[in-house]
């Protein structure tokens, strides 16, 4: 039997993101990101057997706090490098490795519930209004993103996520919100696929 994961997801209109009308203020649109990989992860966590959800949220929570030190480390080496004091590169690092000593993350000791996989993803609009589901794709990234927080793969790189379609479902039945299903199936055979990089010495 090959194995599925099956995730539905319903958003507000506010929350998708849309390949012709991504919102041009960086600030904004990385609000919406991460809405969408923080809800994502929080759902994918009830695909993994109930013993290890627990861990499983204790790794996201890790990986939250490691994104935000990594923001802030981001904008401290802005302000400095960028400030009137005129600190050198060598000095700033000196500064930041004081304020943001390095902390070693917990190993992930959860097994993917996925290894090489493809994902279909169906789009469900709540009105009839023309659609390209593959614009859909800035919605559909951070969410494959909330799946690799939440340990349902290693990665949605090509070594691992190896096929992705998306077509029209139908109307969601939901007023003013879409739903979007995912599913994810296990490819076992792999003679179709490249899972390596090829690389050309220049």
């Amino acid at each position: 039997m090959v194995k599925q994961t099956i995730v539905d997801f319903e958003l507000a209109q506010k929350e998708i993101l849309n390949a012709n009308s991504i919102p041009s203020h960086f600030i904004v649109k990385g609000k919406m990101v991460a809405f969408l990989r923080e809800t994502a992860a929080d759902a994918f966590v009830l695909h993994h057997p109930e013993e290890h959800q627990e861990r499983v949220r204790e790794l996201i929570r890790e990986q939250r706090v490691a994104d935000e030190r990594a923001l802030k480390r981001k904008r401290m080496k802005k302000r400095l490098l960028e400030g009137k004091n005129k600190l050198s590169l060598d000095e700033v690092e000196r500064i930041l490795e004081e304020e943001f000593p390095i902390i070693e993350k917990s190993a992930n000791d959860i097994p993917p519930l996925h290894t090489h996989f493809k994902v279909q993803v169906i789009v469900y609009p709540p009105t009839r209004r023309r659609l390209d589901p593959p614009n859909l794709y800035p919605t559909v990234k951070p969410i494959l993103d909330g799946g690799t927080d939440a340990g349902v793969w290693l990665d949605d790189d090509f070594t691992h996520l190896l096929e992705m379609s998306f077509r029209y479902g139908g109307l969601s039945g939901l007023k003013s919100r879409w739903k979007l299903r995912l599913i994810f199936t296990e490819i076992e055979d792999l003679k179709e696929f490249q899972t390596e990089a090829e690389f050309v010495e220049e």
